[in-house]
């Protein structure tokens, strides 16, 4: 499950392996994929990756020719890099894209999560993005400034990627429990000290996320590894019937905002 901590630790890694380096072909699993993208293979062939960026759930890869490749990532999508010498199928199951001695391996990928646009549409798709969690100019007094109108739950406003972007059911979940604050609980209604503990958990619980990841002692060709070993530190998120880690009563899972949400009803009780 790709949340912002997902992404942005993936974002720190292929920052780390791939920037400056040469695209040098992107092979696809199947003729009916290639023909689909042969527009973006041509014109990203032979092109150099300056840097890359992460944007809410999106992966925006920055090229020397002034596009941006840019890579949305869901549920289903598994990525990895290998070394050339360890790509061993001629006929690839994945999504490749291929470097002088790396390939980015994308798999159960479609088109339509693949762009290559210039930095006014990415700019333009952009925009709409709410405020980034990790980003310095995510403060107390901007967070209040975005939410305190909202008549909205904590879920429901946590979930609008137009107002904060980046999160979704399991840390949105995890933040409310942290903050001990109902994730039913409406963001108007909020006292001072709940805002503190709201801005504090958020920050708080993506960064723990982020660092875990990046202490991980995984190769990076193993991301699946990677991410399911942090589904032991959750709190809250889908451990329905288990004790809660504070007050040992038993985590429950009730709909907020037409979505699956597990809290602490002692914990984190409505008002």
């Amino acid at each position: 499950m790709y949340e912002l901590p997902e992404i942005e630790y993936w974002k720190m890694i292929l920052a780390g392996q791939l920037s400056g380096k040469t695209i040098e072909h992107i092979s696809t699993p199947d003729k009916v994929m290639h023909k689909q993208l042969t527009g973006i293979i041509k014109q990203i062939q032979g092109v150099l990756v300056w840097h890359i960026e992460r944007r809410g759930l999106y992966l925006s890869f920055h090229l020397d020719n002034g596009q941006r490749f840019v890579i949305e990532l869901n549920n289903d999508t598994a990525i990895s890099i290998i070394s050339t010498k360890e790509l061993r199928d001629k006929k690839p199951k994945s999504l490749n894209v291929h470097f002088s001695d790396q390939v980015l391996q994308l798999q159960n990928i479609s088109v339509e999560q693949i762009q290559l646009i210039s930095v006014r549409e990415a700019e333009q798709q952009f925009k709409p993005l709410g405020l980034d969690p990790l980003d310095r100019s995510f403060t107390l007094e901007r967070m209040q400034q975005i939410f305190a109108q909202k008549r909205s739950s904590i879920k429901t406003a946590y979930l609008d990627q137009t107002l904060i972007a980046g999160i979704g059911d399991k840390y949105s979940d995890e933040i409310a429990f942290a903050a001990r604050l109902s994730p039913a609980y409406k963001m108007n209604e909020l006292t001072s000290e709940q805002w503190e503990s709201l801005y504090e958990a958020t920050r708080n619980v993506l960064k723990q996320a982020v660092d875990h990841y990046i202490a991980l002692d995984c190769p990076v060709y193993e991301p699946t590894s990677n991410l399911d070993q942090y589904k032991e530190h959750l709190q809250v998120f889908e451990r329905e019937g288990i004790a809660c880690p504070n007050c040992k009563q038993p985590i429950v899972k009730k709909v907020i905002a037409r979505k699956k949400t597990y809290l602490c009803h002692t914990c984190q009780p409505t008002n």
